[in-house]
């Protein structure tokens, strides 16, 4: 093979690198696509698991809440057996008659009761049902956006690390094909010395640029190794690094959006809000005096309201109780617990305040980021294809016998840098693309 037909396959090898990615050998990798990859961290991520725990409480004492608005009803069953009294504890003398006109009472030893309690708490459950329940379903609801803003972060950092390890695995991608170019030159130079048409320091030079790009590989191989790392925790078992595939970018994700969605965040801390409000209401309303209806049924034997009862006879009997109640430690403690939840309100409606600011300002540097990530992608690709030519030009001109070989090398490697520039370039806008999604404008 002669040098014009070396620099030709040398040419080819750069046109490759150009390509996102293009191994003759890329079937014996596993294909991980960005989406798999997500939902695998989704599926395995302990927040999650964590968070779901959360939301199952919040549901239990929801329904705690739910369930105490229920009139209480209790049911006792009893049955005594008394000891025996003396006949004198039990005899009735009447003054000024005489002895044998003395009455004893009999007395019944076993005693049978069943008893069944009713308790309507009026004021409680009237509370429990306006402000206790609707406060515990907005936490509930809160609890569930806390979840859903959890998993949207997950997603977002599981993207963050697909497209970093996608980032160094098209990285080595570039520097191996750099890396071959440069050992075809070595070896053109080489064969041009033998033969008298080139230098010492021309090979020297190529060798050189040939050593850096060995270098190159050698980093990028390191990145790819740390993100290979970064994918394992919650995708085990690759056993060598995957293929990254990702979709292409939608062309209307690149235009400019004003949303006026909220992400999930602040949502939750809207429900927080809201349940806060009524925890309020509710403390202050317990410094009141509470009403309650108690009714009670009784069937005993024998009935302690029957006089003179001789055998186990069965008597029903009822009463009706409409009960005012209030205590000091209502006033004392009551009034803990209602500046207690004054200040949890306040609290909450700080952090939905700051909240709002902090997303409206991440929203408008979002989209200013998207914008400009958009147009240095379109710079750099510009700019690579500037810098592919030149290296093409550069090496037609060497051939030709008008340049050196440093400024074959100089044109080459400024061609390295804009393919990882662009490739840096595209990584940029994906991952704003990300974030913007993240923040609730791609909803």
């Amino acid at each position: 093979m002669n040098k014009t037909q070396l620099l030709i396959a040398a040419s080819l090898f750069i046109h490759a690198a150009h390509a996102p990615v293009a191994r003759a050998d890329e079937a014996a990798f596993p294909e991980l696509s960005e989406q798999a990859y997500v939902e695998a961290v989704l599926a395995a991520h302990p927040a999650l698991r964590e968070t779901r725990a959360a939301c199952s409480i919040a549901e239990s004492e929801r329904d705690a809440v739910l369930w105490s608005t229920v009139p209480e009803v209790a049911l006792q069953a009893r049955y005594t057996r008394l000891s025996s009294l003396p006949e004198r504890f039990r005899t009735l003398t009447f003054p000024g008659a005489p002895p044998e006109s003395a009455v004893t009472l009999p007395q019944v030893l076993d005693n049978f009761a069943l008893r069944a309690t009713v308790v309507v708490p009026l004021t409680d459950s009237l509370v429990r049902w306006s402000l206790s329940a609707p406060a515990a379903s907005l936490s509930v609801e809160a609890c569930e956006e806390s979840e859903q803003a959890i998993r949207d972060r997950v997603a977002f950092e599981a993207r963050v690390t697909f497209l970093s390890y996608r980032r160094a695995w098209l990285a080595l991608e570039i520097a191996g094909r750099a890396r071959d170019v440069a050992d075809l030159q070595v070896r053109v130079a080489e064969l041009d010395l033998e033969a008298g048409r080139s230098s010492p320091a021309d090979v020297l030079l190529l060798r050189g640029s040939a050593l850096d790009r060995r270098e190159s590989v050698a980093r990028a191989a390191v990145e790819v190794e740390s993100g290979l790392t970064a994918l394992s925790v919650f995708v085990p078992g690759l056993a060598q690094a995957p293929l990254p595939v990702v979709g292409p970018l939608p062309e209307d994700a690149l235009a400019p959006r004003r949303s006026a969605l909220e992400d999930a965040s602040i949502r939750a801390a809207n429900a927080q809000v809201e349940a806060a409000l009524l925890l309020e209401t509710e403390a202050s309303l317990a410094l009141v005096p509470r009403v309650s209806l108690i009714a009670a049924g009784d069937v005993s034997a024998p009935s302690a309201r029957a006089f003179g009862a001789t055998d186990l006879t069965a008597v029903p009997t009822w009463e009706l109780t409409a009960q005012l109640e209030w205590s000091l430690s209502s006033l004392t403690v009551g009034s803990s617990a209602r500046r207690r939840a004054q200040a949890e309100s306040a609290a909450a409606r700080a952090r939905l305040e700051q909240a709002t600011s902090e997303s409206s300002r991440a929203k408008r540097e979002t989209e200013l980021r998207v914008g400009s990530s958009d147009e240095l992608r379109r710079l750099a690709k510009a700019r690579s294809e500037l810098a592919r030519r030149l290296a093409e030009h550069r090496r037609a001109e060497l051939e030709r016998g008008v340049t050196t070989i440093t400024d074959v090398i100089a044109a080459e490697s400024a061609h390295l840098a804009a393919e990882l520039g662009e490739l840096d370039a595209e990584t940029e806008l994906r991952l704003a693309l990300a974030r913007r999604e993240l923040e609730g404008g791609a909803r």
